[in-house]
């Protein structure tokens, strides 16, 4: 790259020299192998998802006709030209196998077979296999290649003067936020749009602002209850097996010789005499 990007030096054309780059890039790799088809050429965030660049086929209409897409992660331009000539020609792969009817890919799209790493290594690309579930999908240029592209490059490391940061991520959920009106109506925005439409968006319906709703503040959970010792009884014990009367009844104490009963239900404690 060329120079740094800082805050006060932001060239309005950066984003449109980078394309516009990006296009005769594509349209040199074309000239080393006709096959591939021709793209429209998009420059964006790749999100959340590991991506450098992704190759769609017929994704765009453009007159009467279909054209297929190259998409570059913005993110990715800070690698320099050479890593970025390398997206390009593994996108460029992917073009070859469709323009040919090969199936190049399988597990929709992330795991690259062998007939991809064939096609790569005809367009220039060493290729390894990354040894998890993307296959053949690690791949880089070789010296020929450089060779071979080097004004591409030069054009390519004189066009990248920005590049984009990476989408931060909260660790939250980004199903955005809820507004609701009177009705209510509910109405699903993100957080970004939410501040900007709070109080300000009406419904068509009642009239009224949509607004974030209140939430209940959290329930104060029940205090524990302190144990309570059970009270204490004041039984009589067993005058034959020194036990409680409660206790001895059914495990200790022999039923009473005078009526039967065991110690705690016996109508003649009294009368027995050991």
């Amino acid at each position: 790259m060329t120079s740094a990007l800082t805050p006060t030096r932001q060239p309005e054309s950066v984003g449109s020299a980078i394309v516009s780059t990006l296009e005769d890039a594509w349209t040199a790799i074309r000239q080393h192998h006709p096959e591939i088809p021709a793209v429209v050429v998009t420059l964006a965030t790749r999100g959340r998802v590991p991506k450098h660049g992704h190759y769609a086929a017929m994704a765009w209409r453009t007159g009467d006709a279909e054209t297929s897409e190259l998409f570059v992660a913005g993110e990715s331009l800070e690698q320099g030209a050479e890593f970025v000539l390398a997206i390009l020609l593994h996108e460029a792969t992917h073009g070859l196998a469709d323009a040919r009817g090969v199936k190049d890919t399988s597990r929709q799209g992330r795991y690259h077979n062998r007939r991809y790493a064939e096609l790569a290594g005809e367009l220039g690309l060493d290729v390894e296999h990354n040894g998890g579930n993307h296959g053949w999908n690690n791949t880089s240029l070789t010296p020929g290649t450089i060779a071979r592209y080097a004004a591409t490059i030069a054009a390519l490391d004189k066009a990248i003067t920005g590049y984009r940061h990476p989408q931060k991520t909260t660790g939250g959920s980004s199903n955005g936020i809820v507004l609701v009106c009177e009705c209510p109506h509910r109405l699903r925005t993100s957080t970004s749009s939410a501040l900007a439409l709070v109080g300000r968006l009406r419904c068509p319906d009642c009239g009224q602002a949509f607004v974030v709703p209140a939430q209940d503040p959290p329930a104060t959970p029940e205090p524990e209850p302190t144990p309570v010792a059970p009270p204490e009884v004041d039984l009589p014990y067993c005058d034959r097996c020194g036990w409680r009367t409660d206790i001895c009844a059914e495990e200790n104490c022999p039923p009473c010789d005078g009526c039967g009963e065991y110690a705690d239900e016996c109508i003649c404690d009294d009368e027995y005499e050991d």
